[in-house]
């Protein structure tokens, strides 16, 4: 395996096999070596600038992570697609929602994939989960009811998130109290 592949591949452990552009430059790889090993078959070109590395396989977070590198790893994964994410609910959303700076405008390719929200998130409703940023459990909840999602859903989230310890009781009252109010 060649230093270039091994670095690459470095990098994709850390993506949920995902490398970019911007990954590649940062090593000091030339780009046009990734459309080369997309030619060769070790790699595969996703969209503009994304790249995945079949040797990794397709797993639960594959499409989460591709979408917050979609948006230049600026995208915050809310909504049903954080329901999905955190496993609270049976959501199951026909396209990732995520939530970027207001001053941010992701690029068009791919947008058919993509909900995309511009707003400021505070610190406090920005999580991580296997290097994936996604609003909190409470902040998910919150996002998807003022999106319009389906009632059950919502009662499954905070149900199942209050089951997990994700959100306190206070919380799941609060998200209750929010589902009953918006009849």
């Amino acid at each position: 395996m060649t230093r270039l592949m091994s670095q690459l591949l470095d990098i994709a452990a850390d993506q949920h096999g995902f490398v970019t552009t911007d990954n590649a430059k940062e090593i000091g790889v030339d780009p046009t070596q990734l459309r080369l090993l997309c030619a060769r078959g070790q790699m595969e070109r996703r969209t503009r600038g994304v790249y995945f590395v079949p040797h990794f396989g397709i797993d639960e977070k594959t499409e989460f992570q591709e979408a917050v590198l979609w948006a230049k790893g600026r995208g915050v994964i809310a909504a049903e697609s954080a329901l999905a994410l955190w496993d609270l609910a049976d959501a199951n959303p026909r396209r990732m929602s995520l939530v970027v700076p207001p001053e941010y405008n992701p690029r068009r390719q791919g947008r058919e994939k993509y909900r995309v929200e511009r707003r400021v998130l505070p610190d406090s409703e920005v999580t991580w989960m296997d290097g994936i940023p996604v609003t909190t459990p409470k902040q998910s909840i919150q996002d998807a009811h003022d999106r319009g999602t389906d009632r059950n859903l919502l009662r499954q989230a905070i149900e199942t998130a209050l089951d997990r310890g994700l959100i306190t009781a206070a919380e799941g009252l609060e998200l209750t109290h929010v589902l009953k109010d918006s009849r």
